[in-house]
């Protein structure tokens, strides 16, 4: 037998407006989320590139976008050991700041995203229970003599 295609837009049937823009923010907040590993691929790569342009010490060193943000990436040209050092030093700080911002920031987007979808889907939920219960005390007396309690109770908690 071949199903019913259902719309997609039916399961918000039971939603508010509201509701509907807290699930565009929720998916809006968890797609914020995942530029977390975008963002720590570029970080690292471009923590890498800046380690092995100081270690060559030759020329002058690649520009960088995230570690100049968090106070490293300094563009160095035929500099000496010590300021190669410091240097190194000050992109490997950076780096970490970098990684500890993106990871918060990766984990309060998905925290707040979980949250909010959740917080739709119970009051979903609650409204579909609602209208069966209010359906099932609607009922013929007959209906009750037909259907046992244990069916009620499945279909309350599914």
């Amino acid at each position: 037998s071949k199903k019913k295609q259902l719309s997609y837009w039916k399961l918000f049937r039971f939603a508010t407006k509201f509701e509907v823009l807290l699930v565009f923010i929720g998916v809006l907040c968890a797609s914020i989320a995942s530029l977390g590993l975008p963002y720590g691929m570029i970080l690292y790569g471009e923590f890498t590139t800046i380690l092995v342009d100081r270690k060559i010490a030759r020329g002058t060193s690649t520009k960088t976008n995230i570690l100049s943000i968090f106070g490293g990436g300094k563009i160095l040209t035929n500099a000496s050991e010590i300021e190669i050092y410091d240097a190194t030093m000050k992109d490997s700080a950076a780096f970490g700041i970098g990684c500890a911002v993106g990871s918060l920031m990766q984990l309060i987007f998905a925290a707040i995203s979980i949250n909010i979808l959740n917080y739709v889907a119970q009051n979903q939920i609650l409204k579909i229970r609602k209208l069966f219960l209010k359906s099932v005390l609607r009922q013929d007396m007959t209906w009750y003599d037909l259907n046992t309690s244990h069916n009620f109770a499945v279909r309350m908690t599914e």
